[in-house]
């Protein structure tokens, strides 16, 4: 039975009687179960019940929108899941990372926001971070990637000063479906996609700037590096968005000085190769402001996840955030 039927069923009402307006409630909340019982009665593994399961929830979510429901609240996995067989769970996390991957661009095409809530840390990471890319989208929280030199969107492969491996959206199979419209060449302070966002007040909620191989200093001396900077400020400091204090430059690099291939700054954060420079540039930082704070990688995201309103993804759970010190 579908969710337009049960409806009609819990009013009163005969299928060919018209829901009201009023007769539809605001919010929602169902408790998905029977999966296994529906595998077993058609003799199929427990899998395909929970695959069936997916189809089914698409399916309600549909007729929800089409009854106009503003609210939809799923109990989807509980925390005595964890108990069921090793196979089973793993099956499942499985298929949580296929449904996100098959609807999160048409949810967010339709304006459908979809939130997670409850415990979700012992859930493999890279579902964490799927999560948290379909909460983002469907926010209405898009993200954008400028890439200097890349020639094409979401370039898969090294190209001239262009490097695959300083790209990150290229390395996530759940964001390939928008990484076209996302991952884009930066072009230059006169003309292309990021000068374009600046002027004209459309970047969105989160934006990765990632210089070239020679203008991130890799391949080419500081002062390059350094005026390449300079040429961006000043639209970046002129942009509406930075002037009504809506946007923050984080200006950081991968590494510091020496060390070695790999090196776990995580676990090493005194060798002097983990001291990374880091810039906070916005209109509410004090000029001057110095932290001595010890900061890391993890505490840049989790500053990120928080202003953006996003749960806090693996090591950034336990990072010391930099909005206090920085006034944001």
């Amino acid at each position: 039975m579908g969710l337009l039927d049960q409806a009609r069923r819990f009013l009163g009402l005969g299928r060919a009687q018209q829901l009201e307006p009023g007769d539809v409630p605001r919010s929602v909340a169902i408790i998905l179960d029977g999966n296994g019982r529906w595998a077993k009665a058609r003799r199929l593994p427990v899998e395909a019940g929970h695959r069936e399961g997916t189809r089914a929830l698409r399916r309600t979510v549909e007729a929800a929108i089409d009854l106009g429901i503003e609210s939809l609240t799923v109990y989807a996995f509980s925390t005595e899941n964890w108990l069921r067989p090793p196979p089973e769970v793993d099956s499942l996390m499985e298929i949580f990372h296929e449904t996100i991957d098959r609807e999160l661009p048409d949810l967010a095409a339709q304006g459908v926001r979809t939130r997670f809530i409850g415990r979700r840390d012992r859930a493999p990471e890279s579902l964490q971070k799927r999560m948290a890319a379909l909460e983002l989208e469907t926010a209405g929280r898009a993200w954008r990637a400028y890439e200097e030199s890349m020639p094409s969107p979401c370039l898969r492969a090294d190209s001239g000063r262009y490097l695959m491996r300083h790209n990150p959206p290229a390395y996530f199979t759940h964001l390939r479906p928008t990484c076209a419209a996302s991952d884009l060449p930066m072009g230059t302070p006169a003309r292309g996609a990021l000068r374009h966002a600046l002027r004209q007040n459309t970047l969105p909620a989160y934006s990765i700037v990632t210089p070239d191989a020679c203008h991130d200093m890799h391949d080419c001396p500081k002062p390059v590096g350094d005026e390449w900077f300079k040429s961006w400020l000043p639209l970046i400091l002129a942009s509406t968005s930075y002037r009504n204090g809506e946007l923050v430059v984080f200006l950081t690099f991968d590494e510091g000085r020496g060390g070695f291939e790999g090196e776990s700054c995580h676990l090493h954060p005194s060798d002097p190769s983990c001291h990374v420079a880091t810039i906070v540039i916005s209109p509410y930082v004090e000029p001057g402001t110095v932290s001595r704070t010890s900061f890391t990688h993890y505490s840049l995201l989790r500053t990120t996840e928080n202003l953006l309103g996003l749960p806090l993804l693996g090591r950034a759970q336990n990072a010391v955030g930099m909005r206090r010190a920085f006034g944001l």
